[in-house]
């Protein structure tokens, strides 16, 4: 096994998860073996995922249910970076009503927030709303969380990826219900967390620190991989197992540095 010449010259790779080294519940093949390959060549990684479902523990357990070992801090969720920029911003003492999964709601724990429950909305103060995907969405929620917003409450989205990709094909994503919220409210999110923000792209930079330009980004979406990459001043590669088509990045205006197949391809 042998890095193609075009992508030796790479000190740092920062890898999207869903769609690249998974879709779905499934793990796409030969992935662990490019990624094992890279540490033994002593290259710097880091997970970066707009997916906020889990949190930065649960990804670790799930790479190595597929082989590949990754320290919690190799990994980045817009879950994480959500909490640090509002620690950042506002401070611990803040009251969070979240849509989300529980990754979501544990992650904010961890940074000592106070998480207030569909209930309380209607007779507490919010702070901030945050939104994530949700696969147990209801109108409740939605209800929730834009009477919160109404009232005053910042608007904060993990990502805007508009679906997922899974075994059964392209399924809604976290911005299908930030969408919902922006329509219903009128009010705009005051910062989308996930890629192709350039705070969540500086957050994994620093942890690889490796400059950008020695860096590629490897992800299955031009709106956002791609994007972010360009932003940072990194190279990117999109591989075809998830989000997008070979005949959508033939049409698109914004061009990845690479294209493959799979990530499996990145070897010889």
């Amino acid at each position: 096994m042998k890095l193609k010449e075009e992508f030796q010259k790479f000190k740092g790779f920062i890898f999207d998860c869903d769609g690249v080294i998974w879709k779905g519940e499934t793990k796409i093949e030969g992935v662990d073996s490019v990624i094992g390959y890279l540490r033994r060549e002593n290259k710097r990684i880091v997970f970066l995922t707009n997916n906020s479902t889990k949190t930065r523990e649960e990804y670790a357990k799930r790479l190595k249910i597929f082989g590949i070992d990754a320290k919690i801090n190799e990994i980045v969720t817009s879950g994480y970076v959500t909490g640090q920029y509002l620690k950042k911003k506002y401070g611990r003492n803040l009251g969070l009503y979240i849509i989300g999964e529980s990754g979501l709601i544990e992650e904010m724990k961890n940074f000592g927030f106070t998480i207030l429950s569909e209930k309380d909305v209607w007779h507490r103060k919010v702070n901030v709303v945050i939104v994530g995907l949700d696969r147990k969405l209801t109108y409740e929620k939605l209800a929730a969380g834009a009477y919160a917003i109404l009232n005053g409450a910042k608007f904060v989205a993990t990502n805007a990826d508009p679906n997922i990709p899974t075994e059964k094909g392209l399924l809604p994503g976290a911005g299908a219900i930030v969408s919902f919220l922006e329509v219903s409210t009128g009010v705009k999110p005051e910062i989308v967390i996930g890629k192709p923000n350039v705070e969540i792209m500086n957050f994994a930079l620093k942890i690889l620190d490796t400059e950008p330009e020695n860096t590629l980004v490897i992800g299955d979406r031009i709106e956002t991989d791609v994007i972010a990459a360009k932003r940072v001043g990194c190279k990117s590669l999109i591989v075809l197992t998830g989000a997008t088509t070979l005949e959508e990045v033939r049409k698109s205006k914004v061009k990845p540095d690479f294209i493959l197949k799979s990530l499996s391809d990145m070897v010889l």
